[in-house]
């Protein structure tokens, strides 16, 4: 059985490479956004706005998850902001997609 201390190195593992993923991913839309191959026509300036906006609120969620895991005081809790943070940003690129694909349809009508 794994001690404790295991199970916490093991989460702050997969917390730093979820946190170097979504920044990853971040900065890729923001690239493309702001001018990236295929984006005239797609993106419009609003999209940029809101996608910096939402990007800002997560950038902060995910400094204080980073925090909150270098000294947990509730594991348990901790583990519910990563998971209720993961279903944010699935919903959140879950809606972008689907704006997206609601203007490509538009556009070829």
């Amino acid at each position: 059985m794994r001690s404790d201390r295991s199970g916490a190195s093991e989460m702050s593992g997969m917390l730093e490479g979820l946190l170097d993923e979504l920044a990853a991913h971040m900065a890729f839309e923001e690239e493309a956004l702001a001018g990236g191959p295929g984006a005239a026509g797609v993106w419009e300036a609003a999209d940029l706005v809101l996608l910096t906006e939402e990007h800002q609120r997560q950038r902060a969620e995910l400094a204080r998850i980073e925090r909150e895991a270098l000294h947990p005081d509730d594991p348990l809790s901790l583990a519910l902001a990563i998971r209720a943070f993961i279903a944010d940003v699935r919903l959140d690129m879950s809606m972008e997609e689907d704006r997206l694909q609601r203007r490509s349809v538009t556009d070829l009508r």
